[in-house]
């Protein structure tokens, strides 16, 4: 799989069937460049892989609680810090500009909100989830146990997995293998550096997630005309 996609409606409408799960923004600044801002607890923020299955796994449950978060400034700007998570995120909100303890209620409430929605849309399988990370790689041992997990939410989930193409996979660079039932595998030229996630590689990002789209519609289109026994 790998068709690729230059109109920028159908772009952005491509991109906002995914949510991401964290490492950095890069998939956030990806879905901004293609006009998309959805909303995703996880979309400008890093987590752990520990930590994120640990939050499936309790539905995020006290992220909530104000005795757990920090809000340290860094550059000017007021970061997110969970305590049990290990959420590290942008509020975008700067310092002098808010009060702290009022941005400290919106940003539970925020938090809250968000991590509900997240766990409704693996519940529901309403977006196609992106996980990556790029130091150091994401290996599929450590994936399999983020699908079991998120299946056992829904069990047709379905995944995206995206790594740098190394040197015997060149030839599936902006390609999408399928490893299961709803579970991709994309090879990327380069994922951006963590240093800089603005530095990302958008064409290959366009031609990875407008190939599972594609599958997406192909799965949901033979289920749609499977006849009922």
């Amino acid at each position: 799989m790998g068709p690729e996609c230059s109109d920028p409606q159908q772009l952005r409408e491509i991109a906002e069937q995914f949510q991401s799960l964290g490492h950095n923004c890069e998939f956030g600044l990806f879905q901004r460049r293609s006009q998309c801002e959805a909303l995703g607890l996880l979309r400008f923020s890093s987590i752990s892989m520990r930590k994120l299955l640990l939050g499936i796994r309790t539905g995020f449950s006290g992220i909530d609680d104000a005795a757990l978060l920090q809000l340290p400034i860094r550059a000017g700007e007021y970061w997110g810090k969970h305590a049990v998570y290990g959420l590290y995120y942008h509020t975008f909100k700067k310092e002098g500009v808010i009060d702290l303890n009022r941005l400290l209620r919106t940003e539970l409430g925020r938090l809250s909100y968000l991590a509900r929605m997240l766990m409704e849309q693996i519940e529901r399988s309403e977006k196609i989830f992106v996980v990556q990370r790029s130091d150091p790689p994401l290996l599929l041992r450590e994936v399999l146990p983020l699908l079991q997990e998120m299946r056992r939410h829904n069990s047709s989930v379905p995944l995206l997995w995206v790594t740098e193409a190394d040197e015997a996979d060149l030839a599936l660079v902006g390609r999408v293998e399928t490893l299961g039932d709803r579970f991709y595998h994309g090879y990327i030229d380069r994922l951006a550096p963590v240093e800089n996630a603005h530095d990302l590689s958008f064409e290959c990002w366009a031609s990875i997630c407008s190939a599972v789209v594609a599958e997406e519609s192909r799965i949901k289109s033979r289920d749609h005309n499977r006849p009922v026994k």
